[in-house]
């Protein structure tokens, strides 16, 4: 589903609705949410599914979304993709019957805001019922269809929209996610009166955004919110965190702390982590586009050699070397043939053909001299939490 321009945009609504103060700080400050790697495969995975048939289907493996969609996309469409599109569209075809309507990306006014428009997957009329069918391309965030807002809203706004050429009222409403590849299909079923309700509870949402707004922090609202990082109510929540857990050890400073102690302090490290990850973001964003900050400067990181293929390395260097020169329990790393090849110009250029680089990248560092190049989260142990 999309939710074009709105300023409230029902996918966002898991945040606005529970802390209404969060979209005044996201304007004021002019933040967005960043595109990124799954939602571009989710635009694919949505483009293709509108296109896909069983005749057609095997035409579309290893092309690239640009050339087989028009999508400004170099992600190819994997067999799996193709396999999880067409599950969906089987899908979709079980909840149809003689005598339904179909509506494939139907672009409705939203209630709340009528100069926007939110667009849904799948709905289906069938008699005074309503199915709105979502399709979640994601693997790692698990969506639930029980009472969940986006699905609500778009269920809402599609009804009303529709009901204005139909001949009676939809009274029964089925809310599904389709997630094949978190293996999650959840549907939730509500009556009319739960819509009417749910209606009452997203404009009162809106009317504390525009006249009483406040902060609610918790895991629901503050995991995809911009303004995350630089959020008050968040900052001092996990201070007052901090500050609370590291007390035990003002008062007994010189005693080695206890396994109880470890463990409530350690038990907070996950959200402590986040929220020292998400301002590190914000600072290297800042800094990218041009702002200075203090005690940091932008960095490149090292590139990092490695073979292609060890086997096809290995065969190549037992041409050249003895066998003790090039595995020492382990093949020799491409960093470390070097030594072997220095000055043998003849095989140099064959043993990096064998050689795979990847990019260096653009890192955030402390320090302002040029050897200030230990990275953030090195310090906070960042493989120990």
């Amino acid at each position: 589903m999309a939710d074009g321009h709105a300023k409230l945009a029902p996918s966002a609504s898991s945040r606005w609705m529970q802390c209404t103060q969060s979209q005044r700080l996201i304007e004021e400050h002019n933040l967005e949410s960043k595109g990124s790697k799954a939602a571009m495969e989710g635009t694919v995975a949505h483009a293709l599914a509108e296109v896909l048939t069983e005749d057609n289907s095997y035409t579309f493996i290893g092309r690239s979304a640009k050339d087989a969609l028009n999508i400004d996309s170099n992600i190819l469409i994997s067999s799996e993709m193709v396999r999880h599109i067409s599950a969906y569209n089987n899908y979709v075809r079980e909840h149809v019957r003689e005598n339904s309507m179909v509506f494939t990306e139907i672009s409705a006014p939203l209630f709340y805001d009528t100069e926007s428009k939110g667009t849904s997957d799948k709905a289906i009329i069938t008699g005074r019922h309503c199915d709105i069918i979502d399709l979640k391309y994601g693997k790692y965030v698990v969506v639930d269809a029980e009472e969940n807002s986006q699905l609500i809203i778009y269920a809402i706004s599609v009804i009303d929209y529709v009901e204005e050429f139909l001949d009676e009222e939809i009274n029964t409403i089925g809310l599904h996610i389709f997630q094949p590849r978190a293996d999650n299909y959840p549907r939730y079923d509500m009556t009319r009166a739960q819509l009417i309700n749910w209606r009452a509870k997203v404009l009162e949402a809106i009317d504390e955004i525009e006249n009483r707004p406040k902060y609610s922090v918790g895991e629901k609202q503050c995991r995809f919110c911009p303004a995350k990082a630089i959020c008050p109510a968040r900052a001092g929540q996990n201070m007052k965190i901090v500050s609370e857990e590291f007390k035990i050890l003002d008062e007994e400073p010189k005693k080695p702390l206890t396994i109880d102690q470890m463990a409530s302090i350690v038990a907070q490290g996950d959200e402590i982590r986040a929220w020292l990850k998400d301002m590190y973001n914000h600072l290297f964003e800042a800094a990218h586009n041009g702002t200075k900050v203090p005690n940091f400067h932008l960095k490149w990181g090292s590139q990092t050699r490695k073979w292609k293929d060890e086997e096809e390395a290995k065969k190549f260097l037992l041409q050249h070397f003895k066998l003790d020169d090039i595995i020492n329990e382990t093949l020799i790393t491409a960093p470390g043939s070097d030594r072997l090849v220095k000055g043998k110009k003849e095989i140099k250029e064959e043993v990096e053909a064998l050689i795979t680089k990847t990019e260096a990248k653009l890192t955030l560092v402390k320090g302002e001299g040029e050897n200030a190049c230990v990275n953030l989260f090195n310090d906070l142990g960042d493989n120990k939490l």
